[in-house]
């Protein structure tokens, strides 16, 4: 029992115990990475289940003979027989005017300050 007072039995016993905490800490460490990764894929997961469903529904809707119809109606133009169909042209709007000329966008209380006082 006298070698384990020796000072290179302590110093060996010393760094061994130092090495072995600090690979504890690092194991810890990466635990702590790894769980916080699959915390993240595990969210990329269920947003992305919740796509896939949004998207099946979306396809089973689009197979119905309604959105068949809507398709014929208004891609084809096509129409039933004895059937009148009316095609009206798009109609700029004052908002689509504005952004096309690239003037900022006044508030409805400037406009008004504007037609009052100018």
């Amino acid at each position: 029992m006298h070698f384990l007072k020796h000072p290179l039995v302590i110093l060996s016993f010393t760094l061994f115990s130092l090495l072995f905490s600090l690979s504890l800490y690092s194991n810890w460490k990466r635990n702590q990475n790894t769980a916080s990764q699959v915390a993240l894929l595990e969210e990329e997961v269920q947003q992305m289940s919740s796509e896939v469903t949004q998207l099946e529904q979306a396809a089973k809707s689009a197979s119905g003979s309604a959105a068949t119809e809507k398709i014929i109606r208004d891609q084809l133009l096509m129409q039933k027989s004895g059937e009148t169909v009316l095609q009206l042209p798009e109609i700029e709007t004052e908002k689509s005017v504005v952004a096309a000329t690239g003037e900022k966008e006044q508030t409805i209380w400037q406009q008004w300050r504007e037609v009052l006082f100018r």
